[in-house]
């Protein structure tokens, strides 16, 4: 008799505890996300953080609100961590981090392993992609000075004047505040060159030369600051395509005779079709979004001549320079440029893996 009582009391306490778990899934299903995801919070708060997932996994896929979605997998990650279910917590920091590349720890409230964790992850952008534009002056470095008159008459002169610069440019990560710097940047060059000669300076010759290029980048840049301000170094080379260049030319004399009347000749013959330059800059920028806007000082010191002496004298449409008394001498080119612009970052969090690690 006392067997069946107590067998009679123990299948009432089985069937009382099964009615309970069954009324509170009931409820826990009736529930809106929202208000699953405030249950979740006080649940975890209340240490029980075996259910915390339970309550959470069916409104991630469709039902949470951005903002909700990510403080769900911020408890599902910091409860997988203090049961010590590292595969789950990697898995859902990937979710976190695909959902907010730039999702950003509390040291108030996010405990050291939660840290300890996120540094384990490739979180900095793969590549920042993005429009550059500005003005830029042209100075020229005479290398070896050739003309028509004596090597007695005054050098020729170079006069610096504004050209204009667009295109695109990219930034590729390296290691952590390194970056590889490239590009494609539209470049118009502008300068005026004068030279006087024959006797008592009796003639000026005067060319406005417009040189436009395509500038490829390759640099080294690094980043220094933290926050959304930042200053940027940048130090490599520019190699430089020659897409076209022409020149507005004319001669005075002293008393008017005999000059030459203006003309605008293509200088293209008479110019290198590539040089290349020794590139150094300095920037600030300031993030935006997911991206930031820039402005980028850069000076090119011209490495190479810029004179074709193949073509020294005569342009490829059979032009005599000499009507004109203008003999290209060897020069290189310098370039300083002002520019402004707005790159977009572009991530891919993955697991950074130690050296001798297996994949």
């Amino acid at each position: 008799m006392k067997t069946l009582l107590l067998s009679i009391l123990f299948l009432f306490y089985i069937g009382n505890i099964t009615f309970v778990k069954a009324e509170q899934n009931s409820i826990s299903d009736s529930l809106t996300c929202t208000q699953k995801l405030n249950k979740a919070k006080k649940v975890y708060d209340a240490g029980n953080i075996t259910e915390v997932d339970a309550l959470l996994k069916t409104c991630l896929e469709n039902g949470f609100t951005k903002e909700e979605k990510m403080q769900a997998l911020r408890l599902i990650i910091l409860s997988s961590l203090f049961q010590d279910e590292h595969i789950v917590a990697e898995k859902n920091l990937l979710s976190l981090l695909k959902e907010d590349p730039e999702y950003a720890l509390n040291p108030a409230v996010d405990p050291a392993e939660f840290y300890e964790l996120y540094n384990s992850y490739r979180t900095l952008p793969v590549l920042n992609i993005g429009l550059i534009a500005g003005i830029n002056t042209t100075s020229i470095q005479e290398k070896q000075t050739y003309s028509i008159g004596s090597s007695l008459d005054k050098k020729p002169t170079y006069k610096s004047r504004i050209g204009y610069h667009g295109g695109i440019v990219g930034d590729i990560l390296l290691y952590r505040k390194f970056q590889v710097h490239t590009g494609a940047i539209w470049n118009l060059k502008n300068y005026t060159y004068t030279n006087t000669f024959l006797y008592n300076d009796a003639t000026t010759l005067t060319s406005e030369e417009n040189l436009m290029w395509i500038d490829v980048p390759l640099a080294l840049k690094y980043n220094i600051g933290k926050g959304k301000l930042k200053i940027f170094l940048t130090a490599g080379i520019t190699y430089s395509l020659l897409l076209n260049s022409t020149s507005t030319l004319s001669r005075q004399n002293i008393d008017e005779s005999n000059a030459a009347k203006e003309s605008s000749l293509s200088f293209k013959s008479i110019r290198n079709p590539t040089t290349t330059s020794a590139l150094v800059g300095l920037g600030v920028r300031y993030k935006v979004g997911y991206g930031y806007i820039f402005l980028d000082g850069r000076y090119n010191f011209g490495l190479l001549n810029v004179a074709n002496p193949e073509n020294r004298f005569q342009t490829e449409n059979g032009d005599n320079l000499f009507y004109y008394g203008y003999v290209s001498s060897d020069f290189n080119i310098n370039n300083m440029a002002i520019s402004v612009g707005y790159m977009k970052s572009i991530y891919k969090p993955k697991k950074i893996r130690k050296l001798g690690e297996d994949k």
